[in-house]
């Protein structure tokens, strides 16, 4: 052959390929418009970018992305509010397609079998949609995939063992979906595994033992299902994972002291399920972990030493088990622990006294349990502090000066307890403090009036103390406050007349106190008043009429008191009066609507 016949078959050759491409950039075009055209109006609009007689790789159509050889290799359509469907879209068109994502949109109906087609692709995203129906067989076909995500939507079904031949996945994202079924032993082949997510579907059975094979795996989302029995003794030994989510199952045994062999972790959520024995002290090996969550299993015993080796630890959550026993004092290590929960527990004797020594604690709840001794020295200074509750223990210890001032502190709960001494006026300048729960200790000395300027109560409860006084005409400025009981106590005096300032309020017992004088008018102003407890104090002369004007009033108890005169008319015609106590000169007197 010449050089030149040589030459026009090269030409001939370019020409031909110029011919395909462009006619293979046609026919993706012609694909995307028909797809597009299927769309509601406002989904069209979005893609107006996608014209007729152009093509979708010179003319950046939005979304899509071409190779070299001008062939459609990325439609990224996320994020769009588009409405429509995939039925209408012909994968076939694509056969280089290398990523398909239109997560977050409003797609709806079924996962097309057609989708099988893309034979190259890497990565498929279709999360966050209303897709439904099953996972169709053909997905398991694409065995070039690296990222499969098919999360937030409504699919249904179950997990086949065709699973087992994308052996290639990095990321595997099914969660928040209806999938059923188990969990197939073939998801022990995806050795590449990085990501498993099968959280918020309904799987059942075990964890198949073939997961040990996930050697690589760093996250696996579990949570949410309703998994059986034991935790595999090959999952531990997946020490490259970092995160865990097995929350709200039903796994049951122990924790395996084997734990400790996963020291790259840094999120541990076991909480929610039905784990029985006591905590390894293998756990100390966690030194990387930051959350650890097993709330509300069957867990028992003490709380292994080794817990203060976990210094990086922020968010700590052992409520409602069966532990028992002392904290260790290696508690004292967990400086940067923002968030402890241990309620409903067992233990007993003194709480660290370092619990808060870096001034990062946000959140301390240790209510429902035996604890003992002083309010913890390092809690003075702690003005990180957002919510505190040790409410329902056997604590002592004078509270006067055991409290500083705690700028976004809004809920504190001590009731329950046998503390002791006066409250002192600081917490007057915790300014973000919404409820405050104190009764049933033993509190003396008067109310500080400086609590008035704690203008975000919502709630406060100092009743079955031993406070006395008179009720500080301050507290007119608690505007919020919605309930206020001071009952048990020893206060005197009456009821200011300024309460009238405290309209939201709903609920107000004053009950068994040395309250004397005629009943203050002034309550009868109170429009949002549902209960009102003003028994077994020394109340004189008649109920004010004001009070057949407290519309919302449902329970009313007047009762031992040294009241007289007669019942004001109006009391019976309140239409959402469910029980009223009196005593007038006579035996209780008990109004029923």
């Amino acid at each position: 052959m010449s050089e030149r016949d040589s030459t026009k078959l090269l030409a001939l050759f370019f020409c031909f390929a110029s011919f395909a491409s462009v006619a293979g950039g046609d026919s993706e075009a012609q694909a995307l418009l028909k797809w597009r055209d299927s769309f509601n109006d406002q989904s069209q609009a979005t893609l107006s970018s996608w014209k007729n007689d152009t093509n979708p790789c010179r003319e950046l159509w939005r979304g899509i992305s071409c190779d070299e050889s001008m062939s459609v290799i990325n439609i990224s359509l996320s994020n769009l509010s588009l409405q429509g469907t995939l039925s209408t879209l012909n994968f076939a068109a694509f056969p280089s397609l290398l990523s398909f994502d239109i997560r977050y949109n409003q797609f709806h109906g079924y996962i097309p079998h057609q989708i099988g087609k893309l034979s190259r692709i890497l990565m498929l995203s279709l999360s966050d949609n209303r897709i439904r129906g099953p996972i169709p067989p053909e997905i398991w076909n694409l065995t070039a995939l690296n990222h499969l995500d098919l999360s937030a939507c409504n699919l249904t079904g179950q997990i086949t063992h065709e699973i087992g031949n994308l052996r290639n996945l990095n990321f595997l994202w099914l969660g928040e979906n209806s999938l059923s079924g188990p969990i197939p032993e073939e998801i022990g082949m995806l050795s590449n595994l990085l990501d498993l997510r099968l959280h918020s579907n309904s799987l059942l059975g075990g964890i198949p033992p073939s997961i040990g094979n996930l050697t690589k795996l760093q996250i696996l989302f579990l949570y949410e299902n309703y998994l059986t029995g034991p935790i595999p003794a090959e999952f531990w030994k997946l020490n490259s994972l970092v995160d865990i989510g097995f929350r709200y199952n039903k796994f049951s045994g122990p924790i395996s002291p084997s734990i400790g062999n996963l020291t790259n972790l840094k999120y541990l959520s076991l909480s929610n399920n039905r784990f029985v024995g006591s905590i390894p002290s293998s756990i100390g090996n966690l030194i990387n972990l930051h959350d650890f969550h097993v709330r509300n299993n069957s867990l028992s015993g003490f709380i292994p030493s080794t817990i203060g080796n976990m210094t990086k630890l922020n968010l700590l959550f052992m409520s409602d088990n069966n532990f028992s026993g002392q904290l260790p004092r290696e508690m004292n290590n967990l400086t940067s622990c923002r968030n402890i929960q241990l309620v409903n527990n067992h233990f007993s004797g003194p709480l660290p006294q370092k619990i808060c020594q870096s001034r990062m604690l946000v959140a301390l709840a240790v209510n429902g349990n035996h604890f003992s001794g002083p309010i913890p020295s390092s809690l003075k200074d702690c003005s990180s502090l957002q919510r505190l509750r040790f409410d329902n223990n056997q604590m002592v210890d004078n509270i006067t000066d055991a409290f500083g001032v705690y700028p976004n502190l809004y809920y504190i709960d001590l009731s329950g307890n046998q503390l002791y001494g006066h409250l002192s006026s600081r917490w007057g300048e915790c300014q973000s403090l919404t409820q405050m729960i104190i009764h049933s200790n033993n509190l003396s000395g008067d109310i500080p009036p400086k609590l008035g300027e704690a203008t975000k109560l919502g709630l406060l409860n100092l009743s079955s103390n031993h406070l006395s006084g008179q009720i500080p005409k301050e507290l007119e400025k608690l505007i919020m406050l919605q309930e206020l009981s001071l009952s048990h106590n020893n206060l005197s005096g009456n009821v200011p007349s300024n309460i009238r300032s405290l309209t939201q309020l709903q609920k107000l017992e004053l009950a068994a106190n040395n309250f004397s004088g005629s009943i203050t008018r002034e309550l009868g102003e109170l429009k949002s008043l549902r209960a009102l407890n003003l028994s077994k104090n020394k109340f004189d002369e008649s109920i004010p009429y004001e009070f057949g004007e407290l519309q919302a009033l449902e329970q009313l108890d007047l009762s031992d008191n040294l009241l007289i005169g007669t019942l004001p008319s109006r009391l019976g015609m309140l239409p959402n009066l469910q029980k009223a106590l009196f005593q007038i000169d006579q035996p209780f007197t008990t109004l029923m609507d």
